[in-house]
């Protein structure tokens, strides 16, 4: 045994005091281990949303090179419609409204080319059997009318 040197009372002071810093300390601990709870879920969470926007941020990566893809392959279309049909300075990069304003002309010439088209179609007529030459044995068409093809806008 350890003899004390302290009076009665100054030891009573001295179990008080270490029970209150004994108690004290447990309280902390609690609070820690609670603090360290939220703080675990806290970091679950953030780590599933890390999970989340990294996937996310994936798919924008898969989605950005697609529309790169797509805009090579559209110059690369450009470039051979220009080839293809004789368009001078189609050679570089361009811009929508620019590559708009092909599309416009192509579509613009595409209908131009389509009138020009039926300005010369062709007319089928069916004429009289007495102005018909002779039946060959061998011709597919009706003996009681045969047609000839007349072309409008036939130079002459």
């Amino acid at each position: 045994m350890q003899e004390y040197t302290e009076s009665d009372e100054e030891l009573r002071a001295m179990r008080d005091s270490f029970g209150r810093r004994n108690e004290e300390a447990l309280a902390k601990v609690r609070e820690a281990r609670e603090k360290r709870g939220v703080l675990e879920k806290e970091l679950g969470r953030v780590r599933e949303e890390l999970g989340t926007r990294t996937a996310e941020m994936g798919g924008f990566e898969e989605a950005r090179r697609a529309h790169e893809r797509a805009l090579g392959r559209r110059e690369e279309v450009l470039k051979e419609v220009a080839l293809r049909h004789g368009f001078k300075g189609l050679e570089v990069s361009m811009g929508d409204d620019q590559i708009e304003a092909i599309k416009n002309f192509l579509y613009q010439t595409l209908k131009e080319e389509v009138g020009k088209l039926d300005k010369l179609k062709v007319s089928i007529t069916p004429i009289s059997k007495k102005n018909s030459p002779p039946e060959h044995p061998l011709c597919l068409s009706s003996p009681s009318t045969a047609y000839v093809s007349n072309v409008s806008n036939r130079p002459n």
